[in-house]
């Protein structure tokens, strides 16, 4: 997978989630950001099973100094179970997303965040 990446990925240090909207009531799904680039991120989240790869946006978020970047294109590109822990029906999962074509205010907003809340790592 490594190889296919454009942009070197950091490590999102503080409190950065994503929420990914799949169709369908009530389906936003939270979960904390791991690595990330200009290009896509992954995220850890809690579910029974996959996401649905129609998400076709996403928020990022972070409580500790107000960000807010919603509205981001993205294509799906891996999905999958990273423990073997239930939480009832529930286990840990990894998504990881590609971005698609970013306004350049995305763009300047996402290199923001990736400065003030990534290292790499």
């Amino acid at each position: 997978l490594a190889e296919r990446r454009r942009d070197k990925r950091f490590k999102v240090m503080d409190g950065g989630v994503a929420l990914v909207t799949p169709p369908g009531p009530h389906s936003t799904v939270v979960g904390d950001i791991i690595d990330i680039s200009m290009n896509g991120l992954s995220f850890r989240y809690l579910a029974d099973k996959a996401l649905p790869a129609e998400a076709k946006e996403l928020t990022i978020a972070s409580a500790r100094d107000k960000f807010y970047l919603r509205g981001l294109p993205i294509r799906a590109v891996s999905d999958f179970e990273i423990a073997k822990i239930p939480f009832g029906s529930l286990s840990p999962r990894r998504h990881g997303l590609e971005f698609g074509e970013l306004t350049d205010e995305q763009a300047a907003r996402l290199e923001s965040f990736i400065a003030s809340h990534a290292q790499e790592g």
